[in-house]
């Protein structure tokens, strides 16, 4: 029993750092993702058993709250949409391996939301 409730603690700790690892997409990659993907907010909410649409718009929405797409609903509109289970530390690059999202290291000398926002004519 010992045994039982150090192995809990350990993947509990496990768990924890690295869910704290993760980092959100910005309001505009999450655009872009939906876009490469080409689904709806209404067919986000659906796959992810969310009431409507409403929260998928805050994800793709600049300064609202609420606005960080959960590491959650990132994972399953990738992995029912391209087959491909994302992890929680390199996700932007699994996403731009497979043409969904644009390798920002090649963007660095954009920096600001704004230029990355028109670049992306969102």
């Amino acid at each position: 029993m010992r045994v039982l409730k150090q192995l809990i603690i350990v993947n509990n700790n496990y768990k924890r750092d690295n869910i704290m690892s993760y980092r959100a997409p910005t309001f505009i990659e999450a655009r872009q993702i939906l876009k490469a993907l080409e689904l709806t907010g209404s067919q986000v909410a659906n796959m992810c058993g969310m009431k409507n649409s409403r929260q998928v718009r805050k994800y793709t929405s600049q300064g609202l709250e609420n606005n960080d797409i959960p590491y959650s609903v990132l994972f399953t509109i990738v992995a029912k949409n391209i087959g491909v289970f994302i992890g929680v530390d390199n996700w932007r690059d699994q996403l731009v391996e497979n043409n969904i999202l644009v390798d920002h290291k090649k963007l660095d000398y954009m920096s600001e939301e704004a230029q990355l926002q028109q670049q992306y004519k969102i």
